[in-house]
């Protein structure tokens, strides 16, 4: 994981919804970007944004 700032986690935490979370638990948010990041560095390097690395969902019956 990069060094982020602590303003830039501020940022992506706010993005997903997660402003009071960053507030109240800033460790807890910190420990899953940096998750994140290493469950993201174990798929393929050429992923890209719109592939997925299940298979789609289907709706039975249809």
């Amino acid at each position: 994981m990069q060094d982020m700032t602590e303003k830039s986690l501020q940022d992506m935490a706010e993005a997903a919804g997660l402003g009071l979370a960053f507030q109240l638990f800033p460790e807890d948010i910190r420990a899953a970007v940096k998750q994140v990041a290493n469950q993201r560095a174990a798929l393929r390097d050429d992923i890209s944004a719109a592939e997925e690395p299940w298979p789609p969902m289907t709706i039975p019956g249809k």
